[in-house]
């Protein structure tokens, strides 16, 4: 008998010990873990790792589109110029869409991933991803054409100006690319989803400088790689008797060598680099600028809290130990005048309100004005809008009943209204245009608009724009034209009001 049972207890643990190992295997490849990945996590004491070597800054290929003339809509970066997710043009968008929904001026095909959109003066930069095979075909994968991919594309039809690409295999994880690339009239700037930084000719799309974060700065790459945009920001440098101003690239490693950096766009000098002793990692988020009593400095959600950053020299000036959200920090700070900053995260972090302050000695310090759970507001991925001294944003799955609703509220943390169990966004994005709030549903691909007012959720119109597949790269609008993604496909949508006046034409100047 006892020989029986063992057998029998053998002939059950052997198929359970294979079923516990592929559960395992199986996680590991779907969450994207590989021996790349791996050694991403080692920490900065860890033997040197192997970084593959990407020949930046890659090719360069002309295209056929052509620069539309006469357009000057500009959103020019993650969450536009005003970096709050709000548009400053005056083009009067539509009250309410047809029945089929806004009228679609172009699509493209991508790869799999969320990087949305800047666009300047009639041009669309997306950081897209090559697969090794034309987007939406089912081709043989050409391993060696794998790599990050900076597409310059007309805003009026879609057509490629000219694209930028460079070779580095990644597998997916939740996509690819992630980010938004920074445009100037004449800089863009982009940060690719393992850490390669681009700074090329707006225009011509000629290369300037280039960058790998990993390799020059031990830069750690968060899981699901790198979403953290770029920012182009404008410092004043003295240079002996004058003083003169340098538009420069900001970002963010968080490796051992360096927490932030500041490199000048034109000449690629480095300018400064922020030391990074207590081992701050990179997060999701992205970089946002705040001006305090004349000291302008930049603020960054670490893994390690936020810290403020001296925009004159790259040192620490103050840093806010208790918001370290895991596993993963997405949005990046809203900052509200001159000493606020409004944070935001999931995994039951809700919110907080920092305001920035001068202790006795004189020096800036950030303090808690207050925190709020997860059913008054939090956010797992997107932003929130910061409109008329107004916040605006998507709730989390913890919120209760008005989990993934819209919401309302005002700087005192208190919640003015939801968007009610008929309107979810889940991780989608949004944005604020001619006073009208655009949200995205990332689970269906339904835009909605919705007029953009603390006295309550006032919807306008509805259109499903998607077939519904995480539709969560962020939004981008420029001269009535709206530009939005989901995996694996971009549109531009024609939000223009018909009825608006046209704009008056100036004479041509007559030949002499």
């Amino acid at each position: 008998m006892r020989t029986i049972m063992r057998a029998f207890n053998i002939a059950i643990l052997i198929p359970l010990l294979f079923a516990v190992t592929g559960v395992a295997v199986c996680y590991a490849w779907l969450s994207g873990a590989g021996p790349d990945d791996l050694s991403l996590r080692e920490e900065f004491d860890a033997p040197p790792v192997k970084v593959f070597e990407v020949d930046l800054p890659g090719k360069f290929t002309p295209g056929v589109g052509k620069a539309p003339e006469g357009m000057t809509g500009s959103w020019p970066q993650f969450r536009n110029s005003s970096l709050d997710g709000v548009s400053v043009e005056e083009t009067p968008l539509a009250e309410s869409w047809p029945a089929g929904g806004p009228k679609v001026l172009w699509s493209l095909d991508l790869g799999q991933g969320y990087g949305g959109a800047a666009i300047h003066k009639g041009r669309v930069y997306v950081l897209d991803y090559y697969e090794g095979r034309p987007a939406g075909t089912k081709d043989p994968v050409d391993e060696s054409q794998k790599g990050d991919l900076l597409r310059c594309l007309s805003l009026v039809d879609g057509s490629e100006i000219w694209r930028q690409w460079y070779h580095i295999p990644i597998r997916r994880s939740h996509g690819v690319s992630r980010s938004v690339p920074a445009v100037t009239d004449r800089f863009v700037v982009t940060i690719g989803p393992k850490g390669h930084v681009l700074c090329l000719n707006a225009v011509t799309g000629k290369p300037i400088w280039t960058m790998d974060l990993v390799k020059k700065y031990g830069a750690v790459i968060p899981e699901w790689y790198s979403a953290q945009c770029p920012l182009i920001d404008t410092i004043e440098v003295e240079e002996g008797d004058k003083t003169i101003q340098r538009k420069v690239a900001v970002l963010a490693p968080g490796g051992a060598k360096a927490l932030m950096l500041a490199r000048d766009c034109e000449t690629g000098e480095i300018l400064w680099e922020t030391p990074n002793p207590d081992k701050l990692l990179m997060t999701h988020s992205s970089i946002m600028p705040l001006e305090h009593w004349g000291t302008r400095m930049y603020i960054y959600c670490t893994t390690g809290g936020v810290v403020g950053v001296s925009a004159e020299d790259g040192k620490i000036i103050w840093r806010f130990k208790d918001w370290q959200v895991t596993p993963a920090l997405s949005p990046s700070p809203v900052i509200i005048g001159d000493e606020q900053i409004f944070l935001s995260a999931a995994y039951k972090a809700g919110c907080l309100m920092l305001k920035i302050k001068q202790n006795d000695d004189g020096e800036s310090i950030a303090v808690e004005a207050f925190r709020r759970g997860p059913g008054i507001f939090g956010s797992i991925q997107q932003t929130p809008l910061l409109y008329e001294k107004h916040l605006y944003g998507v709730l989390t799955n913890n919120a209760g009943q008005a989990r993934q609703q819209m919401i309302c509220m005002n700087l005192d943390g208190v919640r003015l209204w939801s968007s009610g169990p008929e309107n979810k966004f889940e991780l989608g994005p949004y944005l604020i245009a001619d006073g009208k709030i655009l949200a995205l549903d990332g689970k269906t691909g339904m835009l909605t608009m919705a007029r953009a007012t603390p006295a309550g959720w006032k919807e306008l119109a509805k259109a499903q724009v998607f077939d519904g597949h995480e539709a969560w790269a962020p939004m981008a609008i420029a001269d009535g034209r709206l530009i939005l993604r989901d995996l694996t496909k971009m549109l531009c949508l024609d939000l223009r009001d018909p009825n608006a006046p046209k704009p008056a034409k100036t004479p041509a100047k007559q030949r002499p």
